[in-house]
């Protein structure tokens, strides 16, 4: 059984939609997503599952409390790196899509995230682990470190996860 590092081993893609049966996505379906591995930055990046809330459920025969999960619920961070034209020093609208997908307050996007042993470059196969979010954006903050590229703080929620799933062929 072998172990590998996990340096460089995450892709997070952009998709359209979220899959038609998100317990049994496509490998297609992930594939017609764009790679944004290469736009968020790695420090400071969160996507899954968080503390679950609880209720306190202790029968009265005993000792002590017990705390049972009542519901799921999900943590998400990241730094989205920005783009701009070399020779205008603007905004590159067709390299800084996925900003500009999510900078608006409300914005909607399905994101599939495969953690493992594949590089970002290699696409989806059937077997491979991939996990799917539905976001909405809270707003982008500003980045209060001025070193390194330039970037921005994004803030979204999830409502709707699909953790752990594997792809189909398809």
């Amino acid at each position: 059984m072998a172990r590998m590092l996990a340096d460089a081993k995450q892709t997070l893609w952009l998709l359209d939609e979220m899959p038609e049966d998100p317990k049994n996505p496509t490998a297609a379906e992930i594939n017609a997503g764009q790679d944004i591995s290469c736009v968020i930055g790695k420090a400071g990046f969160n996507l899954g599952s968080g503390t679950s809330n609880k209720e306190a459920d202790t029968p009265l025969c005993t000792e002590g409390e017990t705390q049972v999960p009542t519901s799921k619920t999900y943590e998400v961070a990241m730094n989205i790196y920005r783009y701009f034209d070399a020779d205008t020093g603007q905004i590159d609208p067709a390299e800084d899509f996925f900003f500009q997908a999510v900078k608006e307050f409300g914005s909607e996007v399905v994101v599939a995230l495969r953690d493992g042993g594949k590089a970002h470059t290699e696409d989806a196969d059937a077997g491979d682990e991939v996990s799917l979010y539905r976001l909405i954006s809270g707003g982008m903050g500003r980045s209060t470190d001025g070193g390194g590229y330039s970037k921005r703080v994004a803030d979204f929620s999830v409502v709707e996860g699909h953790e752990d799933v594997v792809v189909v062929a398809g």
